[in-house]
């Protein structure tokens, strides 16, 4: 009996101590945090300073003194003897909250199938339970670009919150942009055969033919989307580049890749690039 209890125990301890961290509820109180080196962002630092905030918002900035408490009476004081304080950190083409394992298949949410998945959006499948989100924000990122993978038109993506109770509450800014790889024209020696000569690739024209018609049949949806009849999903999230709204985030590691992509996307008259 003294086992059977030690082991339930032991498995309720190890369960408690797995849970993700709550989400911290809204400010109830406005904060002064005073003698602190305090980076503001811009490349200002000042050495003796404070800042104060209020419902989440930064309301006040500035060198420290001693009037500074008297002025702020009704916050909340917090001496950081001499800490840093800096702006929260943004990590841009991130996986976070659509990956936990990489060797478990069931834990990956970032890859759709087939090439041309312009209506994915990285949003809905964020997951704020993932525990890996929490170890990015005691490090001082709090905001992420997460990003969907894949072979050429991969999808939206969307800048998440490094906390929340679900994706809405995560949600900073919506579908900001669609992102699309570039092929490339060639391929590194194969270092297991032992040659040097770049590859060709032979799929390259047949690819960039693909991103043009689509680019066309997208361009068409938009100016004549009074007169379709019916939704086609993968046209229609190309709207908002069309307009100017979203930006297309080009992936691309080579100067061929980078100026062909630009040309491209240029010719059919997208510029937010």
């Amino acid at each position: 009996m003294y086992k059977i209890n030690f082991i339930f125990f032991f498995i309720v301890f190890i369960n408690l101590e797995a849970q993700v961290p709550e989400p911290v509820g809204y400010q109830k109180k406005p904060i002064l945090l005073y003698n602190a080196e305090v980076h503001v962002g811009d490349g200002t630092i000042i050495d003796d300073g404070y800042v104060c905030f209020d419902s989440g918002k930064i309301t006040h900035i500035g060198n420290f003194n001693n009037n500074i408490l008297e002025n702020f009476e009704n916050h909340l004081k917090i001496d950081l003897n001499k800490k840093l304080i800096y702006p929260g950190l943004i990590l841009p083409i991130s996986k976070v909250g659509l990956e936990e394992i990489s060797a478990v298949r069931a834990t990956l949410d970032h890859t759709e199938i087939g090439e041309i998945n312009s209506n994915i959006r990285t949003l809905t499948s964020f997951n704020t339970d993932s525990e890996i989100i929490s170890t990015f924000r005691y490090n001082g990122i709090l905001l992420s670009q997460v990003t969907p993978d894949g072979d050429l038109i991969t999808g939206n993506s969307s800048i998440m919150m490094m906390e929340g109770w679900n994706w809405e509450d995560a949600a900073y800014k919506i579908d900001d942009g669609m992102h699309i790889k570039w092929p490339r024209k060639t391929f590194p020696p194969n270092r297991w055969t032992g040659s040097t000569e770049f590859r060709e690739n032979p799929n390259y024209r047949n690819t960039i033919d693909m991103v043009h018609k689509f680019l066309i049949d997208s361009r068409a949806y938009y100016d004549l989307k009074d007169k379709v009849d019916g939704i086609n999903l993968k046209l229609e999230s190309m709207i908002d580049v069309f307009s100017g709204k979203k930006k297309i985030y080009i992936h691309a590691n080579t100067r061929e890749q980078i100026i062909e992509s630009v040309q491209a996307f240029k010719r059919h008259g997208i510029n937010n690039l």
